[in-house]
């Protein structure tokens, strides 16, 4: 945790999570997606809130190049699939603009002709501070390593 003033502490989650984790009933990207956001939001949205949290998001399809022997980390390809630098997310009604950004990234995985049978699609979210008004230069919250595994995940 690093804090780049007094007033705005900033979080980096390193860790790997497995957005399959938040798929409740549904399947699929977007119903993953839609359970994290869903999480990270939930007391904002217990709450009643009609604002929105300015969001950036990034997505990459990976897969490992090597296994490595004695517990060490693969190395690992990534190829860059969408970019959302900075949004606006209506935090009580944001289920619209994750679904969308899922069909980018799978439509854009197609495109680039990825198989959908191997490797993953990995994610970094960043929310930035609602205090002030430069708002764009203070993250609040990043998630580095959000991954959605196809057939043989990471």
């Amino acid at each position: 945790t690093s804090f780049p003033n007094p007033t705005n502490p900033y979080k980096i989650v390193s860790d790997q999570v497995d957005l399959t984790n938040y798929l409740g009933e549904k399947k699929g990207l977007a119903n993953a997606l839609s359970g994290f956001f869903d999480t990270v939001f939930a007391s904002q949205i217990a709450a009643g809130s009609t604002g929105t949290r300015q969001i950036s998001l990034t997505a990459v399809y990976a897969y490992a190049l090597t296994t490595v022997p004695g517990g060490y980390e693969p190395l690992v390809a990534k190829f860059p699939l969408a970019l959302v630098p900075q949004y606006d997310y209506p935090v009580a009604s944001g289920a619209s603009f994750v679904q969308q950004f899922a069909g980018f990234v799978e439509d854009q995985a197609k495109l680039a002709g990825i198989a959908s049978e191997a490797g993953w699609y990995g994610f970094e979210f960043t929310v930035y501070s609602s205090l002030g008004t430069d708002t764009a230069n203070r993250p609040l919250l990043t998630f580095e390593n959000l991954v959605y595994p196809l057939a043989d995940g990471p």
